[in-house]
């Protein structure tokens, strides 16, 4: 009853039994291999049920937090729309048990964050790390944060994203066989909390659990008992639905390309699947018309998509086919990702979208392979991987059907064979090394006895040393001739290998698939490989090798760790550790934005642009992510159309994905007049590999999400003066629609300003950065952008000590009881509750200081406002001269040592109460600043700050990275929660 509150449908067998015998008890299994098309994504309502009993129980022991990882190419994700779906079925009467048992209130919704739409990134499951949440991300998103090097994220919050990611979370991997680094990974972490986590027991049985169910049809990792369908599944008279699904119908054909081009002949053979022919009017005429079919074209590559479609649309001109075409690649911006699945909507091809009047075609890249729940009528692709062939069977005939038969038509060609000849292997001959035999020494002529066996010893020996000197030579030679065969055969494997792996293929499918490739057809060829080795070798072979990958250990996520460290040495970057050793083209992130922080005179500086970024941080909703050279060609083509009095200005930013500058760039460095302007060229497309490029809206090239270098907008826009420009989050314009009531999906925007404004006078937006655009001859800013964010939003350091004026005791005492709420409902012991309430009632404690109160304005708030004592939130701005650097965590440490509460502590409890008040804004990991702190000498100040650093190693020790950072995560969430409440008092 409850499943299908949650779905709208009854469960199948095989989601009744996986909860039964798996999440009711409070485990999981090593892995879930369910056919696609089956409802693997399911498995969060089941578990949002489980978790609600153990809640209502007291006894939880699965994780709160699930995190659902689909593959980065993923523009359409199935996941997000049932992790929206879910949320909303909860707010329903029905499920008004459910929702009190996960402890939300009347008015508290599921926190989710999605991959697009309203929910995308959003974070909301940072507020509160004893309620459920869901996350959907990508492995590039998710893997990042869990190693403490979130792309995206900034240092001082890495910790906090790594801490509720690394404890207390089940990670659903889907599609696991496509990226078997990261399923890895998380095995790694999962089967090893020991060597991660605290080597006490005690203490490891206190730390939610870090868990890991891979979700694959075709699974790579061998584990011990995964969960698979049994006969029963499918054969229960209750679920026909199950069986119906399993036995679609879809009919394999193989048809060779022979001389024509791949993109013509996709387009033919999808053009003929949505044909008919009939009598026309009783004579031997016959008419050809259209059916209204729903054909997807799948494309290895996205140059020969583009050009299939092109062919389709030739074909489609004046027909009933006509602007029904759609190309769906990855290298979407993430905000047109909604738009492209009303697209989808449109034409028919998401699954349970209703019959269709017109034929359509979809021709897609691998995007279309993964997390999407596409269902087309037939289908006509190029030959790749096995696993790849098997998402792409998915794809159609999804619900099946007595009257349903989906006609796949699979065009191969073998590659062109190499020149190259498979070497002669050497025939060696036998050799004996000789027998060892020592150099006599002459005993002189004096004793003839003796000399005569001397000469028949050294006769002996000269023999011995010319059949070892041709022994060396022989097997100089042999080993010369082995290892240029070696070479040969390493050359002649490698300039064959394409050809065999397309060998391999074609015999998979011609001999052991053959026709049929119906999800049961593909569940007993899997069968059937667990039992035959020649097959599983075969399946293997046909398959993408899996890349190398590095191996995890603890120094690495020690070093990771360590993020209030600028650099280290022993910080690699994480991409390996997550993908692989892959051989793909480097990928670079572009973005658009209405208003950059550029500046004529005086010239911007580095830490202005990065505080810019700090304060209007890039959001997921804006990237678009494709591959640097294609971002290049765009750019260069772009740049070649515009105005040449435009050269000098500035087009774009460079930034790394910590958000620290690299580069200002303007139009004339696309322009390769000379061959020092083409050198330039290739150093700047050398930079941009791995960075993220946010550019001026006025650039333009941007078309329904997607590159285009010929669009007319930006510069390009037909009429100068009412310029037509790309959505950008800092526009004008709504970014992307929200529930009434709901914040904006962007917490920042930007008013550009040549007059003062009394902030006061709005309760909602506050400004947060004053970017000077121009100064007069004083210096003084005469026009200047505003950042503003939203209320209860903390983009910069300042912002979680702007709000509404509040006292410092008032704001402590509210931290305390938020932090021993979170304490209660995770069932912590009651010393470990007392010693979370004890940080919170003393982390802002050194805001007491002289120079953080004038800094802050809060003589003049609390006159204002009529508040006694210091404050610990103010309106704001900050001054930062007058703040000198000063970090208010460090000179709260000798308050909270001094206090009754603190002693009362064990040594233990003690110091991770002044780690977590160290640590609760980022810092402290294991470095924090001394500067502008007054109240002790230099020496007595870095004594402290050594013991920070030393601290932070001890109890990195004792509760292991992901330990420690999510205690640090359950008093930053009550400090937010309480400035949150802070905030609704003045709303309200």
């Amino acid at each position: 009853m409850q499943f299908e509150i949650l779905t709208g449908f009854k469960p199948m067998r095989w989601q009744q039994r996986i909860y039964d015998e798996h999440f009711a008890m409070g485990k999981f299994p090593t892995a879930v291999s369910v056919p696609t098309g089956l409802g693997k994504t399911a498995i969060m309502a089941i578990w949002i049920i489980a978790l609600a009993q153990q809640m209502n129980s007291g006894q939880v022991r699965l994780p709160r937090r699930l995190v659902y990882v689909v593959d980065r190419r993923a523009v359409v994700d199935q996941a997000t729309k049932f992790a929206e779906d879910l949320r909303a079925n909860l707010q329903k009467s029905g499920a008004a048990e459910l929702r009190a048992a996960l402890g939300l209130g009347k008015d508290e919704t599921l926190p989710i964050s999605t991959l697009r739409g309203q929910f995308v990134d959003n974070r909301d499951w940072l507020a509160d790390p004893s309620r459920p949440a869901i996350i959907v991300g990508t492995v590039d998103m998710i893997g990042s944060r869990l190693l403490f090097e979130g792309y995206g994220v900034s240092r001082k919050m890495r910790p906090y994203h790594a801490g509720l990611l690394g404890a207390d979370t089940l990670v659903l991997l889907d599609e696991a066989h496509l990226v078997p680094p990261f399923e890895a990974l998380l095995a790694e972490m999962a089967d090893n909390a020991g060597k991660y986590g605290p080597q006490d027991e005690e203490l490891g049985r206190l730390l939610p659990k870090f868990q890991l169910l891979p979700l694959s049809a075709t699974g790579r990792r061998q584990t011990a008992k995964p969960f698979r369908l049994e006969v029963k599944d499918f054969c229960h008279p209750d679920d026909a639905f199950a069986l119906q699904r399993l036995a679609a119908k879809k009919r394999l054909t193989l048809q060779y390309l022979g001389d024509k081009k791949l993109e013509d002949a996709l387009a033919e053979q999808a053009w003929a699947m949505a044909q008919t022919t009939r009598e026309q009017n009783n004579s031997e005429n016959l008419k050809t018309t259209l059916k209204p079919v729903r054909v997807i074209v799948y494309c290895n590559s996205r140059d020969v998509a583009e050009k299939t479609q092109a062919a389709l649309d030739k074909r489609a001109k004046k027909s009933a086919a006509e602007g029904r075409t759609e190309l769906f690649v990855g290298a979407r911006r993430v905000k047109e990702r909604t738009d492209a699945e009303q697209r989808l909507k449109e034409l028919g091809f998401l699954a349970g979208t209703g019959e269709q009047t017109d034929p359509a075609f979809l021709v897609a890249t691998s995007a279309g392979e993964v997390g999407v729940d596409l269902d087309a009528d037939h289908l006509v692709c190029d030959l790749v991987a096995w696993e790849r062939m098997v998402q792409r069977f998915g794809r159609v005939n999804r619900r099946g059907g007595e009257a349903r038969q989906a006609q796949i038509r699979v065009i191969h060609s073998a590659p062109k064979s190499p020149k190259t000849t498979k070497p002669e292997q050497p025939n060696h001959e036998v050799l004996a090394e000789p027998k060892q035999i020592e150099k006599p020494k002459s005993p002189g002529k004096k004793d003839p006895e003796k000399y005569e066996n001397y000469l028949v010893v050294k006769e002996e020996y000269d023999a011995f040393k010319k059949a070892q000197k041709k022994y060396e030579e022989t097997k100089k030679d042999q080993d010369a001739r082995q290892l240029a065969y070696d070479e040969a055969l390493a050359k002649y494997r490698q300039d064959w290998a394409e050809t065999f792996l397309y060998r391999k293929r074609l015999i998979l499918l011609k001999r052991y698939v053959k026709c049929d490739v119906s999800p049961e057809s593909l569940r007993q060829l899997n069968e059937r490989a667990g039992k035959d080795e020649k097959l599983a070798r075969l399946i293997s072979d046909a398959s993408s090798p899996a890349p190398l990958r590095p191996a995890l250990n603890r120094a690495l996520v020690d070093a990771w760790s360590m993020t209030s460290l600028p650099e280290h040495t022993g910080r690699p970057e994480v991409a390996p550790w997550l993908r692989g050793w892959v051989d793909e083209p480097p990928q670079t992130t572009v973005i658009w934005r209405k208003y950059l922080p550029v500046r004529t005179n005086p010239q911007v500086t580095k830490k202005e642009i990065e505080d810019f970024f700090e304060a209007a941080p890039i959001h997921t909703s804006e990237r678009l992510e494709t591959e640097t050279f294609r971002v290049m060609k765009w750019l260069k083509t772009r740049a070649g159309k515009v105005d040449v009095q435009i050269k000098d200005q500035v087009f774009g930013l460079l930034l790394t994905t910590d958000g620290k500058h690299v580069q200002t760039l303007h139009v004339k460095d696309l322009l390769d007049d000379s061959k020092d302007d083409k050198k330039r060229n290739e150093e700047i497309e050398q930079s941009f590999r791995g960075k993220t490029l946010v550019l001026s809206a006025s650039f333009g090239g941007l078309n329904g999400g997607l590159l285009s270098a010929d669009v007319k907008n930006g510069w390009l826009s037909p009429d100068k003066d009412k310029m037509q420009l790309p959505a950008t989050a800092d526009g004008d314009d709504e970014w992307m629609a929200v529930n009434l009531g709901d914040p904006p999906v962007i917490h920042f925007r930007i008013i550009e300003r040549d007059t003062e404004f009394d902030e006061d006078s709005n309760d909602v937006w506050r400004e947060s950065l004053h970017f000077d655009l121009a100064r007069n001859a004083d210096g003084e800013a005469t026009r200047w952008l505003s950042i503003q964010k939203w209320r209860d939003t903390s983009n910069t350091e300042n912002d979680r000590a702007e709000g509404r004026p509040q006292a410092l005791g008032e704001h402590q005492c509210w931290a305390a009881k938020r932090a021993e709420a979170i304490g209660q409902r995770l069932g912590l012991p009651n010393d470990y509750i007392t010693m979370l309430a004890t940080a919170a009632r003393l982390h802002d404690e050194g805001k007491r200081a002289r120079n953080w109160q004038r800094a802050f304005h809060a003589e003049r708030d609390a006159r204002k406002f009529k508040i006694n004592g210091p404050l610990a939130k103010t309106r704001g701005p900050i001054n930062l001269q007058l703040l000198d650097g000063y970090r208010h965590e460090f000179g709260s440490l000798p308050y909270a040592m001094g206090d009754a509460g603190f002693q009362r502590l064990s040594q233990d409890m003690q110091d991770l109460v002044l780690h977590l008040i160290a640590a609760h804004h980022g810092f402290a990991r294991p470095l924090i600043a001394t500067k502008g702190c007054e109240e002790a000498p230099t020496s007595k100040l870095e004594e402290r700050a050594r013991e920070v650093a030393l601290r932070y190693a001890r109890l990195q020790k004792r509760w292991g990275p992901w330990g420690l950072a999510w205690w640090e995560a359950l008093l930053r969430a009550a400090d937010v929660q309480a400035s949150r409440d802070n905030d609704n008092r003045e709303k309200n």
